[in-house]
């Protein structure tokens, strides 16, 4: 995360507290983002020193019509300090920030097959309840556990794999042996 997103960032986060509109800031900024994303030629279009910020600024106009006034207005700078570039960024850095005020943690689950949703929604309220956070997990496919699950959550991992279950009883009986040679 640079400083520059991080400084945009914190400054939208303050004006989403103020008006009680984290949510609402986070669900616009990620719409946005996805939008960016979406719309290949709009990466280069707003990149291009060829066209005006005026032109710019009523491309975002037109394309986010009904997006919140104060974050029409952030894009707007964004715009006229040529910082528009470094938008996901900055959408990133207000998610993280945004999560540690509103309570919630995100997570991975890995597991070796495709986990339905009353699954992932089991595992969730069980480390909500650990964490005393709203928990969302992104379940991602990983063969090599064998069977079980492993969480990542805030750079925590909990792994209920059978492979650390066989790593662990590899170092367990590993020791018994130096102790039986010693």
């Amino acid at each position: 995360m640079s400083i520059v997103a991080s400084r945009y960032s914190e400054a939208l986060l303050q004006i989403a507290i103020e008006q009680d509109k984290v949510l609402m800031f986070r669900e616009e900024m990620s719409e946005i983002n996805r939008v960016f994303i979406a719309e290949k030629n709009m990466k280069s279009f707003f990149s291009s020193p060829k066209i005006t910020k005026s032109e710019k600024k009523q491309v975002l106009k037109n394309t986010f019509r009904n997006t919140n006034a104060l974050i029409m207005n952030f894009l707007y700078l964004l715009v006229d300090r040529n910082r528009l570039s470094i938008f996901e960024e900055i959408k990133e850095t207000f998610i993280n920030q945004s999560n540690e005020i509103l309570g919630i943690a995100l997570g991975i689950v890995y597991s070796v097959r495709v986990l339905d949703k009353q699954e992932i929604a089991a595992i969730e309220a069980s480390f909500s309840k650990k964490l005393n956070k709203e928990v969302h997990l992104e379940n991602i496919i990983d063969s090599t556990l064998i069977s079980g699950i492993k969480v990542d959550i805030n750079q925590t991992t909990y792994d209920g794999s059978f492979k650390h279950e066989l790593g662990s009883l590899k170092e367990y009986l590993l020791e018994l042996e130096v102790v039986s040679d010693g």
